[in-house]
């Protein structure tokens, strides 16, 4: 019964891991738990050719394991659920044109530094471009400390876990520095707003993003070689904006890092 249990487990992985091809092994070498897998993992552009990816730390919890060829209990209590953290973390990268993963770097977890969540930053990637991202957790003991600082007992290594969902994000075109947003001016009607932003050294134009109420995204509404410009609006709602610069370069155009967000409701007291 042991031995089905642990067969069906580890095909189970198995199918879950052939969905992206990862090399790693799938065999977790456990008798009984749970994978309680990457719940949590985004990408975040930095500039032209960074991009930060963070996720959170996946557990394995068992009610036991196998050791030295015997199964036992995880503590004295019996039956209760031990907890196995993914000691190292293994990041793949999807570079564009390819269709399956490849494995950038083994990421080992730090307590002190991480927190919850793991974080890492890639680098040497091309502008303006997509990347995607998974991250497969390697769940492992951590060694057991004696007197003298002597190891009692050596660290166990449970295997991989289940790959986390894809992360994307697209790198910036450009290093210009970020625009700075000055004035924003609600028209005395609160049907318009008019937006203005510092010039930058290097840029040729600016792209004008606006978030606006009830949306997730931003919009870019224009690209102009102006320091300001006005969107029209509705009376009292709130807008965010941020602005970027724009290098045009053998006739493409590309937007570096956005400005700091501002945001304005649109009512002035006034009614006109």
């Amino acid at each position: 019964m042991k031995t089905a249990k642990i067969l069906a487990v580890s095909l189970a992985l198995v199918m879950v891991l052939m969905i992206v091809p990862f090399s790693a092994s799938a065999e977790l070498k456990y008798a009984d738990g749970e994978d309680t897998k990457i719940t949590k993992v985004q990408a975040t552009a930095v500039d032209s050719t960074r991009i930060k990816v963070e996720w959170s730390q996946a557990r394995f919890e068992m009610k036991q394991w196998e050791v030295r060829g015997q199964t036992e209990a995880t503590d004295s209590y019996g039956g209760a659920w031990e907890s196995v953290g993914a000691e190292e973390n293994i990041l793949y990268i999807l570079y564009p044109g390819d269709k399956n993963y490849t494995k950038l770097t083994t990421v080992k977890y730090d307590y002190a530094e991480y927190g919850q969540g793991c974080v890492y930053t890639v680098s040497g990637l091309k502008p303006n471009t997509k990347y995607a991202f998974k991250v497969v957790p390697h769940f492992m003991s951590l060694p057991v400390f004696g007197d003298n600082d002597s190891i009692v007992e050596h660290p166990r290594d449970f295997g991989v876990g289940s790959p986390s969902a894809k992360a994307v994000a697209q790198t910036y075109g450009n290093d210009l520095a970020a625009p700075v947003i000055g004035n924003i001016k609600v028209a005395d009607t609160n049907k318009s707003v008019t937006i203005s932003w510092s010039k930058v050294k290097g840029a040729e134009k600016y792209a004008l993003y606006v978030l606006y109420p009830g949306k997730k995204d931003y919009t870019r509404v224009t690209t102009t070689a102006s320091t300001s410009y006005t969107i029209k609006t509705e009376e009292r709602k709130t807008y965010k904006f941020e602005v970027r610069s724009v290098d045009v370069t053998n006739g493409k155009a590309t937007a570096g890092v956005p400005s700091e967000a501002k945001e304005v409701f649109t009512f002035t007291g006034k009614i006109g």
